[in-house]
Order: structure tokens, then C-alpha cells, then sequence
């Protein structure tokens, strides 16, 4: 049995880098409540598109460099990003056979999912987070799904990504 070629591992790489980028841009204090969760995004949709390369690994240094780049409590974004490859790995199949109206209603609660999760280990370390505006970002993020999906699959496709 022949062995499927893995082409384009940089570009998964790449993508993931540049979205953990894209969100360390200042923006306005005002609109900072509003800031979609770009990295989640890309991370999970190349766990679904590609479960086989990108998983609870690449998603533990993935949260560990946002940690590093945050300045936040190390292993805090890392404990998010490897539930949420956990949950899409093993989901992966019915993620991609749904439409992309329920994708944005799934998406929704995986970034529900991991905000819940670093507000809780925010909370365990004495960091208190109030308010509803804490969860913002998973709106913004599910209304920006859409368009992250056609970016990245276009991206893939580009790039014959396998």
C-alpha cells in the first residue's frame, strides 16, 4: 500500500503563526472586547481539515507561545487550544459533513469552550474576569467563521495541502 504524499505542513503553520499575530495588534481599548479569537479559528479549522497533522500537539505549543507572547500564566492558553484539538479531533468527521450555518452555531460554543476554560484557570490563579463582555469574542468569532472557512479551505486548495 502506497503511503498519501503530505504536501504544504508550512502553510498550516504559517496560517497559525500569522492569525497568533494578527491578534497581538493594538487595537482601540473600546473595540478590544470585540477582538475575535483569530488563532481558534484558524486552529480549529486546520484540526478539522487535517486532524492527522494538526492535534493536541501543535495545539499545546500553540497556546504555549500565545502564553509566552502574552505574558500570561504558561499553560493557560496551552490547556484551552489542547481541549479544543481533543474535541475537534474527535468530531472532525460530523464538523465537515454539517453545514456552514450549524459550523458557525459549533464554532460558537468551541470558543465558548475555551474561554470558559481560561476563565477558569484564571480564576483558580486569583485573576478575577466579570462581566459579559468577557464572552464577546465567541460571537465575533462565530460571525467571522464563514469567511475564515473559504480563506483557509481557498489556502489549502492553493496549496494542495494533504
Amino acid at each position: 500500500m502506497r503511503r498519501k504524499e503530505k504536501h504544504g505542513g508550512w502553510v498550516i503553520y504559517l496560517t497559525l503563526l500569522m492569525t497568533l499575530l494578527i491578534g497581538l495588534l493594538p487595537i482601540p481599548e473600546k473595540w478590544q472586547m470585540l477582538r475575535p479569537e483569530l488563532a481558534v479559528l484558524a486552529f480549529i479549522y486546520w484540526t478539522m481539515a487535517t486532524p492527522d497533522r494538526v492535534g493536541i500537539g501543535t495545539g499545546f505549543v500553540l497556546g504555549l507561545c500565545l502564553d509566552v507572547v502574552t505574558g500570561t500564566l504558561l499553560g493557560l492558553h496551552a490547556i484551552g487550544f489542547s481541549v479544543l484539538a481533543f474535541v475537534v479531533a474527535v468530531s472532525h468527521q460530523r464538523l465537515r459533513a454539517v453545514t456552514r450555518l450549524q459550523q458557525t452555531g459549533v464554532i460558537f460554543l468551541l470558543v465558548i469552550l475555551y474561554l470558559l476554560l481560561t476563565l477558569w484557570l484564571l480564576n483558580i490563579t486569583g485573576q478575577q474576569v466579570t462581566g459579559w463582555r468577557y464572552w464577546l469574542p465567541a460571537a465575533t468569532s462565530a460571525v467571522l467563521w464563514p469567511l475564515a472557512f473559504i480563506v483557509l479551505r481557498n489556502l489549502r486548495r492553493y496549496f494542495r495541502v494533504a
